[in-house]
């Protein structure tokens, strides 16, 4: 009997994708309906470090250097068959891995990193939170 065992090397075009990804999501898809169209499924609340979200009616996550950023969100189940349609959906974003603050790794949608600014800190324009100041007569 040959104790020997070979070594196979399989090329990485040819490695099967698992059946099911982790997702952490945030913004339309903490909506269960949302969530159900593209097959999501064992919602649990975790969270992101490093991340925060801006915007207003659509929100993007943005990588944070503020010390104890952190976003929190859903972590799902997607199959991975399906997740070529949300990213279509998702189109305007990146989709990369993180991982959560309970170790799991997942990805997650984030805005495109070439159009990054420094959201260290809060900027507004003062113009629109300023009121107007008209001197009384005299």
């Amino acid at each position: 009997m040959d104790t020997e065992s070979n070594t196979r090397t399989v090329p990485i075009s040819v490695v099967p994708e698992p059946a099911v990804e982790k997702l952490f999501v945030y913004g339309i898809f903490l909506d269960e309906y949302n969530r159900k169209r593209y097959g999501m499924e064992d919602p649990s609340y975790e969270t992101v470090p490093g991340y925060i979200t801006v915007g207003g009616h659509i929100v993007q996550a943005v990588p944070s250097d503020v010390e104890g950023a952190s976003l929190t969100g859903l972590l799902v189940s997607i199959p991975t068959r399906n997740l070529p349609n949300l990213d279509m959906l998702e189109g305007g974003y990146d989709r990369v891995k993180v991982t959560t603050i309970g170790g799991f790794e997942a990805f997650m949608y984030v805005k495109p990193q070439y159009e990054l600014e420094n959201y260290s800190t809060f900027n507004y324009r003062s113009d629109f939170y300023e009121q107007e100041y008209t001197p009384e007569e005299e």
